[in-house]
């Protein structure tokens, strides 16, 4: 039953389960909650009829795998299956059974232009969703389009959707979290599909605002690496954007202001990941530390910039920062060593001067960047 107020009332449980409300997210939706399984047992297994058993409040037991059946508002009358299905996931010495797709059967037109919304949780009354793909993505969204195909919704990097039929299919996680064993209820919300952009997941041009709310500078098609690539458009710490501030902001490029240190040598786009993981295994301060400990938009995947790297938003941003009162001359750290004996560091100016290093006691400015798969 949808309640016309569009709260998500009910709860389907068998007697072992606690009851569980429905959890943030679904209050205000329109065209509200579809359905909740719930799953009970060690671990379901794909296709398989050892699989733990699933309830509806009818009381009803299934395997699994088998699929439910039950009414979604969008659909009127006509009754959704949905069938959660698992696959095995190997690992050093190790391995089991992650929650890894879902189909969807059945499904009417009406439905057309909407947006479907899972979430995974365990049997601990009151918790939060759990993670089900990409490290901590708890939320998985397709939108049925008017031509009844399928594609993956907002925040969707990380899932893979397959059109069945008009009215059929799968998700998919590419890369799945939860063990199957921990997966006790499975919510279906549907509601007015929301448009992806870049910064909900969706294909970027540069310029756009990138998912961790930063300025798309290059893209997986040229930057030879394969990824996005977006920076952040204030200095670490936020605030203090005015050259005045300056000793609020800057950093030596390590701790470490002499000599050199393993590796750190990538020039390229594409390299300045690895050079900012070696400067913190070497630096217990300074500019690859400030550029890690950076977190915008719940991404915490941030780094220093390679010459290469920063040479190519250096453009985008010199306008950005002038705007805020910088004078346009400044120097920004990059994350590549140099010098004799790579005892120096390179910097790039904000008035496009390249050819530079200094020594690593100075203190710079750092502007961190991430790249995610385009």
């Amino acid at each position: 039953m949808v309640h016309s107020n569009n709260h998500f009332q009910d709860s389907y449980h068998d007697d072992p389960a606690p009851h569980r409300r429905n959890r943030g997210g679904s209050k205000g939706i329109s065209g509200l909650l579809a359905l909740v399984l719930t799953i009970f047992g060690a671990g379901f297994y794909l296709q398989s009829t050892l699989a733990a058993n699933v309830s509806l409040n009818s009381g009803g037991a299934i395997e699994f795998g088998q699929g439910t059946a039950r009414t979604v508002a969008c659909s009127g009358t006509t009754s959704l299956i949905i069938t959660p299905l698992s696959s095995f996931t190997n690992s050093a010495g190790a391995g089991s059974h992650k929650f890894s797709s879902i189909k969807v059967t059945n499904i009417p037109t009406a439905c057309r232009g909407q947006d479907f919304t899972f979430s995974a949780y365990n049997n601990v009354a009151s918790s939060a969703a759990q993670a089900i793909f990409n490290t901590s993505s708890t939320r998985a969204v397709v939108q049925m389009k008017d031509d009844d195909t399928f594609e993956v919704g907002i925040y969707g990097t990380g899932l893979s959707v397959t059109t069945n039929s008009a009215s059929s299919f799968t998700v998919t996680f590419t890369t799945p979290v939860v063990a199957s064993s921990d997966v006790f209820n499975l919510t279906v919300e549907s509601g007015a599909h929301t448009v992806v952009t870049c910064a909900t997941g969706g294909s970027c041009q540069i310029g756009d605002i990138g998912p961790g709310g930063g300025k798309v500078f290059a893209l997986a098609s040229g930057s030879g690496s394969g990824l996005n690539y977006e920076f952040a458009t204030n200095p670490v710490p936020s605030g203090g954007l005015s050259y005045s501030t300056f000793g609020n902001i800057a950093f030596k490029w390590c701790n470490l202001t002499t000599g050199t240190i393993t590796g750190a040598l990538g020039t390229a786009i594409g390299t300045g990941k690895q050079n900012t993981t070696d400067m913190v295994a070497a630096c217990t301060s300074g500019a690859a530390v400030a550029a890690r400990g950076y977190s915008a938009n719940g991404f915490s995947d941030w780094f220093l910039p390679s010459t290469s790297e920063l040479a190519a938003f250096r453009p985008t941003l010199t306008p950005i920062m002038t705007g805020k009162g910088w004078s346009g001359t400044e120097r920004i750290w990059t994350s590549t060593q140099g010098g004799a004996g790579n005892a120096n560091a390179w910097f790039i100016g904000l008035d496009g001067y390249t050819n530079a290093q200094d020594g690593k006691g100075q203190n710079i400015p750092v502007f961190p960047i991430r790249s995610w798969a385009g």
